[in-house]
């Protein structure tokens, strides 16, 4: 298969479906294979993936790892998203994370996964969630 300019760009405006590799994978399965990521990365700068801030109930034990959890998770998938501990809702802010009562940290990663796949719409890197949660 010919992997001409044109091709190559259109891997990054339509479905990523199964034309990207994983970049934790040493190599590429195929030649001029691209990351999500990278996908991502460009649906941003060209206006196909807007920017999004989500944040993260202040009164929550570990709220700092939690955002670093989310901003490691959203960094791995390219996405062009930050998280925050909440001090305020301002109009550009989504959705707030947050959890009732004490809670394993298996049981945090589990509500994070879930929060992550209804912000983005995809599974989420439940490895990335529990590695900085377990800090």
């Amino acid at each position: 298969m010919s992997l001409d300019m044109s091709f190559q760009q259109s891997r990054y405006t339509t479905s990523p479906i199964s034309l990207v590799t994983h970049p934790k994978i040493p190599f590429p399965s195929a030649p001029g294979q691209i990351s999500l990521a990278d996908v991502h990365r460009v649906q941003h700068l060209i206006g196909r993936l807007p920017r999004r801030n989500f944040l993260v109930a202040a009164n929550i034990s570990g709220a700092s790892a939690i955002v670093r959890a989310f901003q490691a998770a959203f960094a791995e998938f390219g996405y062009p998203y930050s998280c925050m501990i909440a001090q305020g809702i301002e109009e550009d802010e989504d959705i707030m994370f947050s959890t009732q009562g004490e809670i394993t940290i298996d049981g945090l990663a589990e509500a994070m996964e879930a929060q992550f796949t209804s912000w983005t719409g995809r599974r989420a890197p439940s490895s990335v969630f529990r590695t900085v949660l377990r800090g």
